[in-house]
């Protein structure tokens, strides 16, 4: 039996730009919509391959950076504000199973390191926490407490959890 190459080739042609054509895209984020971006503390060596960035809204420090975060808001997949033990508030963020893998990864890999954590809602707009991974976030969960106020707070998790409601992205 002989099989024909241009047949085979036109059919594996077929099929990616069935898939490519098809793929799943997530709804747009809104102009408005809140952003969370978190950055990995590293060393100034002098290569060039981090930067410097103020913490707080009025810098209460600086901490070096890679250039690129490794979690942002299309991770996250729940956001709450809690009280804390000692009568203030922390914001917790939950993320999805992809969160969930790169948070475990770098945490351990880099235990004693900051997370820097920057976020846009609204007026809103600075790295506003820098919680030291102590142990193994194993779980998906940072918890901290972030430079801004309650109500600030309530509202960026009132948004970012409405953001998820209406992306309607699976925990994959």
């Amino acid at each position: 039996m002989k099989i024909q190459q241009n047949a085979f080739n036109t059919y594996l042609l077929a099929a990616l730009c069935a898939v490519w054509l098809g793929g799943c895209a997530s709804p747009p984020r809104g102009k408005d919509a809140p952003v969370v971006r978190i950055y990995l503390e590293v060393p100034r060596d002098g290569t060039g391959g981090q930067v410097a960035v103020p913490v707080g809204r009025r810098p209460l420090f600086e901490v070096w950076v890679q250039p690129d975060p490794f979690l942002n808001e299309l991770h996250v997949k729940r956001v709450e504000v809690r009280d804390d033990k000692l009568g203030g508030y922390e914001l917790v963020l939950e993320f999805n199973r992809q969160g969930r893998w790169l948070l475990d990864e770098v945490s351990t890999a880099n235990k004693g390191r900051r997370a820097v954590i920057f976020l846009i809602s609204g007026e809103l707009q600075h790295f506003t926490a820098a919680p030291i991974m102590k142990d193994r976030l194993a779980d998906g969960i940072l918890v901290f407490t972030p430079d801004m106020t309650r109500p600030e707070a309530e509202t960026f998790a009132r948004k970012m959890n409405e953001e998820e409601a209406k992306q309607k992205v699976h925990d994959y």
